[in-house]
């Protein structure tokens, strides 16, 4: 059994505080409680509720999963080790192969008695803490408290990482940087710039028959094979789930509707090879618009501009109109955006791109 003096100093710490300091210090957000026993569960509860957080409860490990599969704003998983349905390790397995396939990863204290906390290793990687029943008062605000602070600490620090190291794909912060940088060039060098805005659809249903982790799972997927295929210094950013930029460097409105043929044709082989190799039969589809940027300002304007054009693609990429499959060029100035009279087009018929053929007007 774990000796309990690995825990002496933390409860010496929690005991030397008052009630007030602990409430003080306790950073708001919500738990999941896993406790079989109704009893128990509501003394954790009203504890944990008195410190200034929402509880919700499940008397079992795979009804807690089930919650965590609707419920993305869960900060902290308070699970028991004694087995419910399925055991507490088991349980703590798939909830962290479940992290690996997408941005939801909360923190997790296991709670255990006796000799079901010898089966838990003291290394594994899916575990953030232990509580040892029964424990001492205070200590439970304690660790709650040291584990909401860890994970808002790495919430503060995720913007800085400005790719997804998996994959290469740009988050929105590193996607703007690229853009400050690009539109810095292009005035510079009076070249070309291309940012084609697209979405991947069909995942809804994907989600509705087989399960959001296979949804976050075929997105990365498709997303990374797309950023795999482009030249090296193009650069893609997802902006939403399911959503994302393609900044084109040295690509004018001649060359646009090939780029975008040319993802088009990415995906419509990405369908087959899962169509051959798995039993997903619902086909992700592309909608997708194509704009060429002109710059029109002054070098002391950048910053302007960067910021008129970040507010643009952030609009432009939740419109319900983002299928229509245009092509136009833009003027970017400090004060705005303004279309080119005439520079809008229609390349393809339909606009909802991804199925096995692809018809040209």
């Amino acid at each position: 059994m774990l000796a309990r003096k690995t825990f002496s100093q933390g409860i010496k710490m929690a005991l030397e505080q008052s009630e007030e300091d602990l409430d003080g210090a306790m950073s708001q957000g919500i738990i999941l409680l896993i406790e079989s026993d109704s009893d128990q569960a509501k003394v954790v509860e009203a504890e944990l509720s008195r410190l200034g957080f929402g509880v919700v409860w499940s008397n079992s490990h795979l009804k807690a999963l089930s919650i965590l599969e609707d419920r993305k704003d869960v900060d902290l998983v308070l699970a028991m080790a004694e087995p419910t349905d399925i055991g507490g390790f088991d349980f703590i397995h798939l909830l962290r192969h479940r992290n690996r396939f997408e941005t939801q990863c909360p923190q997790v204290i296991v709670i255990a008695a006796g000799e079901f906390f010898e089966k838990f290793p003291l290394d594994e990687a899916g575990i953030d803490d232990y509580l040892l029943r029964p424990y001492f008062p205070g200590e439970l605000a304690w660790r709650v408290n040291k584990a909401v602070k860890a994970l808002r600490t790495r919430q503060l620090r995720a913007p800085m990482h400005q790719t997804e190291l998996s994959s290469g794909i740009y988050t929105a912060p590193g996607l703007k940087k690229v853009l400050h940088e690009e539109l810095n060039k292009i005035f510079r060098k009076k070249a070309a710039l291309s940012v084609v805005l697209f979405r991947f659809q069909g995942l809804e249903s994907i989600h509705l028959n087989h399960g959001r982790m296979m949804v976050e799972w075929l997105e990365r997927d498709l997303s990374t094979a797309i950023r795999n295929s482009l030249r090296s210094y193009d650069r893609l950013g997802k902006l939403e789930q399911g959503e994302y930029c393609l900044v084109a460097p040295d690509v004018g409105s001649a060359h646009l509707p090939l780029l975008m043929e040319r993802l088009i044709q990415h995906v419509q082989a990405w369908n087959l090879s899962v169509t051959s190799h798995s039993h997903i039969r619902i086909p992700i589809l592309l909608g997708m618009r194509g704009v060429t940027i002109f710059p029109d300002y002054q070098p002391h304007h950048l910053e302007a501009a960067v910021k008129i054009f970040w507010d643009w693609i952030c609009l432009e990429h939740s419109s319900e109109a983002l299928g229509d499959a245009l092509i136009f060029e833009v003027r970017l100035t400090e004060k705005g955006i303004e279309r080119v009279p005439d520079s809008e087009k229609k390349v393809f018929s339909g606009g909802i791109f991804g199925a096995a053929t692809t018809d040209k007007q």
